[in-house]
């Protein structure tokens, strides 16, 4: 989501901002770049991405896990297998 900053009334000074990341550890701070843990999550779920494109669905890639031929890292299928129950059920999170 991008926010524009600024002060004067008539947007002169406006500039995008691109985002804001709260701090886990923290909640009255932010920044504009994630922190150390939300990187970490990012790139997990970018690399997930990158792998599906488009040819895979979250599903199909879980049963790839389960069959024991998914070429992703242990991270990211631990990833992946975070989003679904015991029974499978996907958790809406």
């Amino acid at each position: 989501m991008l926010f524009y900053t600024g002060k004067s009334e008539d947007g002169s000074d406006m500039k995008e901002f691109e985002g804001m990341y709260v701090n886990p550890n923290n909640n009255e701070e932010w920044s504009n770049t994630p922190y150390p843990t939300q990187q970490i999550h990012l790139n997990v779920n970018n690399e997930v991405l990158d792998y599906m494109n488009g040819k895979f669905t979250l599903n199909d890639v879980r049963d790839q896990i389960l069959n024991k031929n998914c070429p992703l890292s242990v991270r990211c299928r631990d990833y992946v297998m975070s989003h679904y129950d015991e029974e499978g059920n996907f958790l809406f999170i």
